[in-house]
């Protein structure tokens, strides 16, 4: 009988391990993409210049995403030239995405250091970075996004 006992226990143990290790890999998401739809000026407040930032949030996964926040950072040839914070809530549905707006502060030593490369350097295109960082309503651990990319400005 107490054979029996143990080989139930050991079926039901493996048998939980399974279910276990299967919803563990359902839980297995793909990081989204930010992209930067939107950067207009707005009105300085001291020396240093504001912004309006309209960023895209794609969601890949087929859980919405209820994002609480977060923070974010661009740089322009490896110069920080800004940074903010998202204040509102938003949320991005399954396979979809969303799009939001924050308001960011320039960095005047950070523009600074970009003037000088560009005059400098004579150049044709302009390499940018997007940091950002998302808070989630169901994880402990922020949601961490770089982006980075070529601007030709030869076109513009």
């Amino acid at each position: 009988m107490s054979r029996l006992l143990q080989s139930k226990a050991i079926s039901g143990y493996v048998l939980l391990l399974i279910l276990m290790t299967s919803g563990c890999a359902s839980l297995k998401q793909q990081a989204p993409d930010v992209l930067l739809s939107d950067l207009a000026l707005l009105p300085p407040q001291g020396l240093a210049p504001r912004f309006s930032v309209t960023m895209a949030l794609i969601n890949p996964n087929n859980l919405e995403m209820d994002i609480e926040g977060g923070s974010f950072r661009l740089y322009l040839q490896n110069s920080r030239v800004a940074a903010g914070v998202i204040e509102k809530p938003f949320i991005v549905p399954a396979l979809g995405q969303s799009t939001f707006k924050a308001h960011c502060t320039g960095d005047l030593i950070g523009g600074a250091s970009l003037f000088h490369k560009l005059m400098k350097s004579n150049a044709h295109a302009v390499e940018y970075q997007l940091e950002v960082k998302l808070h989630e309503g169901n994880r402990f651990i922020p949601i961490l996004l770089n982006r980075t990319g070529v601007v030709n400005l030869s076109g513009l």
